[in-house]
């Protein structure tokens, strides 16, 4: 059940957009997976009758709806903005950093940590002597 879960989620629409498949042409909505159980078979290496099986366990447990479509299916998966959100996948606006400085290599100390650390490597040179 994993493998297939996994290759739905990865293979899903990420956007609202559309797809064009074995001549039809689809609107697809974030969450959504358009193909079919043999492409499904050979994303996660299973036979059709283990993907049809376990499609049938998502399907009465809510996890996934499957729709017909021309040569195939349209699989949503009913909790995958969700799912993006529990694990922060949701793309967050970036934030702007101050502009680098020569010799900055992108490592943020609070100064009392540099101070720290200049007297250790003092310490350690004075100890060499």
């Amino acid at each position: 059940m994993g493998s297939i879960l996994i290759a739905l989620i990865t293979y899903a629409h990420y956007a609202d957009s559309s797809k064009r498949w074995k001549g039809g042409y689809y609107k697809c909505l974030k969450g959504e997976y358009i193909g079919n159980y043999e492409e499904l078979s050979d994303l996660t290496g299973l036979n059709i009758n283990t993907i049809k099986k376990v499609m049938k366990e998502l399907k009465s447990s809510g996890v996934v709806e499957v729709k017909t479509v021309r040569y195939g299916c349209r699989i949503i998966l009913t909790g995958y903005q969700q799912f993006l959100s529990e694990l922060r996948c949701v793309p967050q606006p970036v934030q702007p950093q101050a502009p680098a400085q020569p010799g900055d290599f992108g490592i943020r100390l609070p100064d009392a940590d540099l101070v720290a650390i200049a007297n250790q490597a003092n310490q350690s040179t004075v100890n060499q002597l």
